[in-house]
């Protein structure tokens, strides 16, 4: 299974996204970081399941957040 490394930008996004359910209810956030890393498991595990988008990126959507993770496959 191949690391994955986020983008500053990507990584300030995800920290963000999260407070922001948090402070919406309590433990959202805990349950957002949760399908996120559910999804970055499946993109892991099968990096073809992404649909195709700009510059050779993929992206995949998580479950029940409407957030989703763009991903560039890098060699080994």
């Amino acid at each position: 299974m191949k690391p994955v490394a986020y983008h500053r930008l990507a990584d300030n996004e995800l920290a963000e996204s999260a407070a922001f359910y948090e402070h919406r209810r309590e433990f959202l956030g805990e349950a957002f970081l949760d399908a996120v890393d559910e999804t970055l498991a499946k993109i892991q595990n099968n990096s073809a399941l992404g649909h195709p988008g700009k510059f050779g990126t993929r992206s995949w959507k998580t479950k029940r957040f409407p957030f989703r993770i763009v991903y560039l496959e890098q060699p080994d």
